[in-house]
């Protein structure tokens, strides 16, 4: 007899229904249909509002696949179109390493599941689809930690998975979404959305997988097609385990380019230690295990630049910008690299303020706190009128909202400080820190720019305020992509990885040919073939001897001198104390860098406390002209204050080349077509 709903389960239907309902306008879906529940429920809830249903389920060729076979069963019985992915063995060895080398996996689990999704997102992109729904992201618990954390503390628990919305609990999910989103393909994850947290919210872990059946809240909407497909009292298994992908690879352990690994331990653990390690490989190091000649990265000299060509190329006023949260003013350089022409800015850290107006004294920059600025539209209106600017004129408001609370230093702290007050925030204090994007927002929707360029730290795309935030724009008519950008891949001499938000007014879209969040993602620029290095950065650079010999002495002072020395110097990949020392466990996270490789994230701690970056060969942190070389400053852009004051500056900064690459594409493909 088919269960009656309570409310609960009507809402979790509501919610499915609709998101598909508005996420998915063309009749034909495609769905990653895995064959556990999560992955079913979505297929049947888009089946229920009259979509025709196109399923995507892999195989490994030579290995059996429950998952698969579940799949198969249940588009026979529901009548989907089935497509099988078939997953090829041959060339394994360097296919793996790929995931490493190419994809930037860091562990077992990412590997495991982008593997067999590299070939299943080119599929659905065959088939014609520009979106697949999945069951990524379900917030039942479904892994041993969050069964645990939910059955101690259920509050917790949930409060956890409110920051999770949109992108679930893994990064193994998060590396699928980055891949797909380069290939134009966008993951919908229904399970994972703020709707559902609002369904599920307080129910602990023997609620949602205990009697009278696992997943009884998702399985219980579409009773009778689970009954028919032989699901209703199925148990779900690991997808690595169910779709071979771990028995695949364990196959590699035998090879013997990976004996000098030295790995040790059942199959498991050996492949998870192999995945740790490959991850954290260099990429001349990844070529040598996958027998390849050792070719140099292609390698283009560091270009320095002054404040005069960057107000020559600033001169040509291509297009408008309105910088907010500018901080001393890395990213109005970049857009002042790409042509336009800074207004106004707005900073209300002195220190930033004092750097900005030093080096650009004919902008104008409002010293204040945004939220006095936003205190109702009239004093926003009235504010860019007086400098000239009415409703819609304004080409592009930028901005970068503090983001400690979402940063990776600041892993774990996050959710504690988004509410927190008076929370210290370089030399000043701030109150619910995590809330001011949405700061930004009100400025945008009463200010109507043609393009908003946010850009913040990659765990910001996790969290619900970021979400809520887009959500505010979207109301407005706003296209929005969002896309992860790493600094090295535009010229900046770091790794340094950031996410940037593009959205574009509905009439500037349609004038420029922009119909969807794909047509938008092409808009992010096209990375370069080359990179700078350490190396090529410091180069001919001008080092001054007084800091030098006091960045030498205050090392030896410091408590993480013995970190330091224990360093080997010019190191071939970049280095910390873990990779010398596999017991030591601590917080200190200095690194030494190769002069082959760009260098590491320069944060806005980073001459403070038991990190930053360490030079190649020589036991001190860099100097001020060094950092900015590596943030791809102009040579003679001035710092002001203490040299702790003077770092922070930088590392807080957007560097100008990468916002120079985004600002020339949107101009060419966006603004210049809607002229």
């Amino acid at each position: 007899m088919m269960p009656k709903l309570d409310a609960r389960k009507k809402k979790i239907k509501t919610h499915l229904e609709s998101y598909i309902t508005q996420n998915c306008p063309k009749r034909n879906v495609a769905v990653l249909l895995s064959g556990g529940a999560d992955s079913t429920v979505v297929a049947l809830a888009a089946h229920n509002i009259g979509k025709n249903v196109t399923a995507f389920s892999y195989q490994v060729n030579g290995f059996p696949n429950k998952d698969f076979n579940q799949a198969k069963l249940t588009c026979k019985v529901m009548g989907w179109d089935f497509v099988p992915v078939k997953i090829s063995q041959k060339s394994l060895y360097n296919r793996f390493l790929d995931l490493f080398s190419v994809y930037g996996c860091s562990k077992k689990t990412e590997a495991e599941c982008l593997f067999p999704m590299l070939d299943i997102i080119q599929s659905v992109k065959d088939r014609g689809f520009n979106q697949v729904l999945t069951g990524f992201g379900s917030f039942i618990p479904t892994n041993r930690n969050s069964s645990i954390l939910c059955s101690k503390d259920p509050d917790q628990y949930w409060r956890y998975r409110a920051s999770q919305v949109n992108v679930g609990d893994s990064t193994a999910t998060e590396k699928i979404i980055e891949v797909a989103k380069s290939r134009n393909l966008q993951i919908l994850m229904p399970l994972c959305h703020q709707s559902m947290i609002k369904a599920l919210n307080g129910l602990t872990t023997s609620e949602m997988m205990g009697k009278p059946y696992q997943k009884h809240h998702y399985k219980d909407i579409y009773y009778e097609d689970f009954l028919a497909t032989g699901m209703l009292k199925a148990r779900s298994g690991s997808l690595q385990v169910n779709g071979s992908i771990q028995e695949l690879f364990e196959q590699l352990l035998s090879d013997p380019r990976l004996k000098k690994e030295g790995l040790t331990g059942d199959a498991k653990r050996q492949l998870t230690t192999l995945c740790g390690r490959l991850g954290k490989k260099s990429l001349d190091e990844m070529m040598v295990l996958a027998q390849k000649n050792v070719r140099a990265v292609k390698r283009s000299p560091y270009k320095p630049y002054s404040l005069a060509s960057v107000k020559r190329r600033s001169s040509k006023k291509l297009f408008t910008v309105v910088s907010t949260f500018a901080g001393g003013g890395g990213s109005s350089t970049g857009y002042r690299l790409a042509g336009g022409k800074v207004i106004f800015a707005n900073e209300f850290v002195d220190a930033a303020v004092n750097a900005y107006r030093l080096n650009y004294p004919d902008t104008p920059v409002i010293a204040d706190d945004i939220r006095k600025i936003n205190r109702n539209k009239e004093k926003v209106i009235d504010l860019f009128k007086k400098h000239g600017i009415k409703k819609g004129e304004l080409d592009i408001l930028d901005g970068s909202p503090p983001c400690a609370t979402f940063s990776q230093s600041n892993a774990g702290r996050g959710k504690d400080k988004m509410d927190r007050k008076n929370v210290p925030y370089s030399d000043r204090t701030q109150s619910r820190v995590g809330y001011l994007i949405h700061d930004y927002v009100f400025m945008a929707n009463v200010m109507q720019p043609k393009v908003c360029i946010l850009e913040n730290v990659r765990g910001l795309a996790k969290s619900f305020v970021y979400e809520d935030a887009l959500e505010r724009l979207r109301r407005y008519g706003y296209i929005i992509a969002y896309k992860i950008l790493t600094a090295s891949d535009y010229g900046v001499p770091q790794k340094r990885e950031r996410l940037f938000t593009i959205a574009v007014r509905p009439d500037i879209a349609r004038r420029a040919g922009i119909k969807t969040t794909d047509d938008l993602l092409k808009i992010f620029p096209i990375p370069r073939n080359d990179i700078i290095t350490v190396r090529e950065a410091f180069t001919g650079i001008e080092i001054d001897r007084v800091e030098r010999d006091l960045r030498l002495t205050q090392a030896r002072k410091e408590s993480l001198y013995e970190i330091m020395k224990a360093l080997p110097l010019n190191p071939s990949k970049h280095t910390r104390i873990s990779d010398v020392r596999k017991d030591w466990k601590s917080d200190f996270n200095l690194t030494r860098m190769c002069w082959d490789l760009p260098a590491p994230t320069v944060t806005a701690t980073g001459a403070q406390g038991r990190g930053g970056l360490c030079h190649p060969e020589e036991n001190r942190l860099l100097t001020i002209n060094e950092i900015k070389r590596l943030m791809a400053m102009p040579e003679d852009f001035q710092l002001t204050g203490t040299f702790n004051q003077k770092y922070e500056r930088l590392g807080r900064m957007v560097p100008p080349p990468v916002t120079q690459a985004i600002a020339e594409s949107v101009y060419d493909k966006i603004l210049k077509k809607a002229s």
